[in-house]
């Protein structure tokens, strides 16, 4: 499939995401109950609710939940370095909090590895990663 439109294919690819997170979060609402809370509020959500105010619009921030739910309905490991000023764990020498999702996060698997910044994710790749999914 190819679109003569970027923006618009980005938003249609943008919009199915978030239609299978919400599914996903759907069908297992006894794993997502106790995390289905308003950010405003701090109040719990039904699931109804929460997929409607903030998995489906457009323009919504990804939270623990639907990074949680994307990466288990895709199968797929997903890693988030968060640069939010969140607590690390110096003991063990981090210098990153890295949070891992999905069922296989190692370096073999090729996990999406996302970079957050306060209201803003970015996709980190590696050169290897891009030359073997382009067939080198």
């Amino acid at each position: 499939l190819w679109c003569h439109h970027a923006a618009l294919c980005s938003l249609g690819q943008t919009q199915a995401l978030r239609l299978i997170t919400s599914a996903y979060i759907r069908t297992h609402t006894d794993l997502f109950a106790p995390f289905l809370l308003s950010p405003q509020t701090l109040l719990p959500l039904t699931t109804e609710e929460f997929c409607r105010q903030e998995v489906e619009p457009c323009g919504k921030e990804a939270d623990h939940a639907q990074i949680m739910a994307l990466a288990e309905a895709l199968s797929v490991g997903v890693r988030v370095a968060y640069l939010d000023r969140s607590e690390l764990n110096t003991a063990k020498g981090d210098v990153i909090n890295w949070v891992e999702f999905g069922r296989d996060t190692t370096e073999q698997s090729a996990p999406l590895t996302l970079l957050y910044r306060p209201g803003h994710f970015d996709v980190v790749t590696k050169d290897a990663v891009i030359q073997k999914a382009r067939g080198k």
